[in-house]
């Protein structure tokens, strides 16, 4: 019967086992903040080490006080929101300043501490038991005063690190962007989500991968609705290719993996 009903067939099994298993009720595995590799793997640093790059790029540090002053009302922000996939056909996104801002107030590190087992680096936006697992890395295709390649976004010192010269592994990524947007339009920035697998497994037992989608999720939300703000072209993405981020990264994939992917452009 489960071949045949409706309710079954419209559920794929790896959805299906993630979501019973990572819920309560169905099931007596263990779930929540068990720290069960407390005394036998050291809790992963809350700041990633510092990569190795082909150059650094300091970012400017907006000024949070004008930048509430010319901000719309959150109201203004909230019932405007939208996906836009134009990104200025033919144009740049506007300069790195644009994109230094939008980094800072979604993803910069606004300070560190520790508490119990655990390091902690607190963001702008929240994370399930502050685990700040996710990373960001940046594709610029077209944007105004930076080159074109692929990069890591370093939150403690905001700045990007460029990780590879355009190349395949790089257009490719752009041109899953184009078709992840319903092939509306290849990414001025593209903004890829890593997730450090072990910051929040070693904390979360059974519940640990859906506590880092729904991370992606939160993200997602805050890009859109910062972006919207200052006024840029902002699109969460459904489709991502991991093994293309592997080799771009240079991470390894059980360790630090693409989970999300959000395009940045110019409004047409």
């Amino acid at each position: 019967s489960e071949e045949t009903s409706s309710k079954h067939v419209q559920w794929e099994f790896h959805d299906l086992l993630m979501h019973t298993r990572s819920r309560l009720g169905q099931f007596g595995n263990k779930l929540g903040a068990t720290y069960r590799f407390q005394g036998k793997i050291s809790p992963p640093p809350a700041l990633n080490p510092p990569k190795a790059s082909l150059r650094t790029i300091t970012l400017n540090r907006p000024d949070l006080e004008a930048v509430a002053e010319r901000d719309p009302s959150l109201t203004s922000v909230i019932e405007t929101r939208q996906s836009l996939r134009g990104h200025g056909r033919g144009g740049e996104a506007r300069a790195v300043g644009g994109l230094s801002e939008l980094l800072f107030r979604v993803a910069r590190v606004k300070k560190t501490s520790s508490h119990g087992h655990m390091e902690f680096a607190h963001r702008p936006y929240p994370s399930g038991g502050a685990s700040y697992e996710t990373e960001f890395y940046v594709t610029a295709n077209r944007c105004a005063g930076l080159d074109r390649g692929f990069y890591y976004y370093d939150p403690f010192d905001h700045s990007l690190r460029k990780l590879a010269h355009p190349n395949p592994d790089m257009e490719a990524l752009l041109t899953e962007a184009w078709f992840a947007s319903a092939k509306t339009c290849i990414p001025q920035v593209l903004i890829t989500l890593a997730s450090r697998f072990q910051r929040v497994s070693w904390k979360y037992e059974g519940m640990a991968y859906a506590t880092q989608s729904k991370n992606v999720g939160v993200i997602y939300a805050h890009l859109y609705l910062i972006a919207t703000a200052m006024r840029l072209a902002p699109c969460g993405l459904g489709l991502g290719n991991s093994e293309r981020f592997a080799r771009l990264s240079g991470n390894d994939p059980l360790v630090e993996s693409s989970t999300g992917e959000f395009a940045i452009g110019r409004i047409e």
